[in-house]
């Protein structure tokens, strides 16, 4: 353990590394940070574990995106002048996985002009 380490309040345990956030990239650094057995690493995360239902099936994401055990939702953009100084509301996960562990699976098919363009652009085999 490094001299960098930190204590927390409940006990008297040192971190070696103290990774706020669980989602995508949070989980990630965690993990490779604690690949090394001498390291030690504490991920902490505001919401629950990933078992919602609603957070696994496609569009699910409807059902609990104003659920505030699962979503932060405190996050507005600024006002966009071209839209008559309309604000939008940016929802994030607030769960193990974050934004990642919600599916907001969305399919969108695109136009016969699109593809065949692709394919004439060089992305052979991308025509209809």
């Amino acid at each position: 353990m490094n001299d960098d380490s930190t204590s927390t309040s409940n006990d008297s345990k040192k971190y070696d590394y103290i990774i706020v956030g669980a989602g995508s990239a949070g989980a990630i650094v965690a993990a490779r940070l604690s690949e090394d057995p001498k390291t030690e690493v504490l991920l902490l995360e505001a919401g629950p574990e990933d078992t919602s239902y609603w957070s696994r099936i496609p569009l699910g994401f409807a059902k609990i995106l104003f659920n505030d055990k699962y979503m932060w939702r405190q996050h507005i953009t600024e006002p966009e002048p071209e839209l008559k100084n309309k604000q939008y509301p940016l929802p994030h996960g607030k769960l193990i996985g974050g934004s990642s562990s919600i599916n907001g699976v969305v399919h969108v098919r695109g136009t016969p002009l699109d593809y065949d363009t692709w394919e004439k652009q060089g992305a052979e085999g991308w025509g209809i």
